[in-house]
């Protein structure tokens, strides 16, 4: 069985191992490679752009939120603190509310970003500030008519929310190879991702009936 070695006295643990059989500590890393942690390297997983993209379109932008549960959860294993995922991510459910959080959820990747020394340009404001257009001019379509002008209207919408994923998660992808320097994985589809995959599609689908018998 694979072993992990504790950053604080370098006993060689099992890889289960919770706490340290010498020193009782929680901190573990690789053999060969104590700096990089076990939790951290797990967690390290890519998403890529044309994933983001893709996803987005399947499911009419709402991956935004379970983007936003993954890489909170991801910064929750790297950061220590505790992030609560899923509740972060239900909270851009809550107007105004969830912009806070967004805010938040852009400036710790700044700052993982700055401790491993490279600068990013793109910060929290301006997420807040995509975000926030994404949200009004989705109060504005409620009041729109004409189909030509509603779908242009959604597009803008789309660009703004995707381009907020794939700018945001540019950094976290870049901080993971920064820091661990190996080849990373991309992240395998989970049941939740293909749960939100099946909504998506289900609405698409209601969608096209509805103008189909509506024409």
């Amino acid at each position: 069985m694979p072993e992990k070695i504790c950053t604080i006295c370098s006993q060689i643990n099992q890889t289960n191992a919770n706490y340290c059989s010498a020193c009782g500590g929680q901190s573990f890393g690789l053999p060969g490679n104590p700096q990089i942690d076990v939790g951290v390297a797990n967690a390290a997983v890519l998403i890529s752009t044309h994933r983001i993209i893709v996803l987005s379109v399947v499911t009419s932008g709402m991956y935004f939120l379970y983007w936003l549960f993954i890489t909170w959860r991801q910064l929750q294993s790297e950061t220590r603190d505790v992030h609560y995922p899923v509740w972060h991510a239900l909270t851009m459910l809550v107007p105004g509310y969830g912009l806070f959080r967004l805010h938040k959820h852009v400036a710790v990747l700044q700052e993982l970003a700055l401790k491993s020394g490279f600068e990013v340009s793109f910060t929290p404001g301006l997420a807040v500030i995509l975000v926030g257009l994404y949200i009004v001019l989705g109060l504005v379509s409620t009041n729109l008519v004409g189909f030509a002008a509603l779908m242009a209207l959604n597009i803008i919408r789309f660009l703004l929310i995707v381009t907020t994923m794939i700018l945001a998660q540019g950094i976290l992808n870049s901080y993971w190879g920064k820091t661990l320097g190996t080849s990373l994985q991309n992240m395998p589809f989970e049941s939740g991702e293909r749960a939100i995959i099946f909504i998506g599609l289900s609405y698409w689908l209601y969608l096209f009936l509805s103008i189909f018998y509506t024409s």
